[in-house]
């Protein structure tokens, strides 16, 4: 009897003891699983933020470019425009002025380049100001929305935030580049109502021209020094620096107008949300 009595005590211990490894077993089955859903679900929210971000960006700069393709067309668009700018640029604005009543009276066409430069700002809501440089020209015209028609600027120094495009001046004659036009669009346009997600990531968003020269930043998680880095890589056409890889989730893509779309997505920081 007593015997019985410690087998049945026995058999009693290892069914717990095994019942005991199953629930074990399928509780951590059970976190593993959660772990890998929850990381699946995160990913999967992630890239969804991100095409959308991408889908933003390709969006505002293909606009854009088209926006500036107008602009140009309207500055600078033949030899007689680009001649009515350089006036605007080099004489005293009463002899600028008198050129172009003169010249309205000899063609019935209103020429004045102060006309032509607030329609660009009424055209383009988004657009924040323009630069003008002239090879033969000493002095920069720069006009935005608070001197739309345009002030004197001895140096070319661009600290405007924005979406910054450019296109060369032609010389329709010779071909060849005679100048610059500059414009800069909206910085809250390029990601728009996307900004706060983008933030929320602490994502990085780079956008380059067909040079690779960047034309847009948002610095993101990365310092100013990483940030350069990046940028110099990507002007270089060499492999992004090794950091990147090992903390960022890496997004790109070329558009149409050839504008490349670089996003980083903090891993860091994506793990301590996950």
């Amino acid at each position: 009897k007593g015997m019985k009595l410690f087998k049945k005590g026995y058999l009693i211990n290892q069914l717990m003891f095994i019942y005991g490894l199953l629930l074990t077993g399928i509780i951590l089955l059970t976190v593993a699983s959660l772990c890998v859903y929850t990381t699946y679900s995160s990913k999967k929210q992630l890239a969804t933020q991100t095409t959308a971000v991408e889908s933003q960006v390709r969006s505002y700069a293909v606009n854009k470019n088209d926006a500036m393709l107008n602009i140009y067309s309207d500055l600078a668009g033949n030899n007689s425009k680009v001649e009515n700018m350089r006036n605007y640029l080099v004489l005293p604005l009463s002899d600028y002025l008198q050129y172009t009543i003169d010249s309205y009276a000899t063609y019935r066409t209103d020429i004045n380049f102060v006309s032509t430069l607030a329609t660009m700002f009424g055209t383009y809501p988004d657009l924040e100001t323009l630069y003008i440089q002239m090879a033969d020209v000493e002095d920069t015209l720069r006009a935005d929305r608070t001197h739309p028609n345009g002030r004197k600027i001895s140096e070319l120094k661009m600290e405007d935030d924005g979406l910054v495009l450019k296109r060369s001046i032609q010389d329709y004659y010779s071909g060849k580049s005679i100048g610059m036009i500059w414009a800069v669009f909206s910085e809250s346009g390029v990601l728009d109502d996307l900004a706060q997600d983008a933030k929320d990531l602490e994502m990085t968003t780079l956008v380059f021209d067909n040079n690779e020269d960047p034309i847009y930043s948002r610095q993101g998680k990365l310092s100013k020094k990483e940030l350069l880095a990046v940028e110099e890589a990507v002007k270089d056409q060499k492999s992004l620096p090794s950091f990147v890889a090992q903390d960022y989730f890496v997004s790109q893509q070329v558009t149409i107008s050839q504008n490349r779309i670089l996003l980083l997505t903090s891993k860091q920081h994506f793990w301590r949300r996950t």
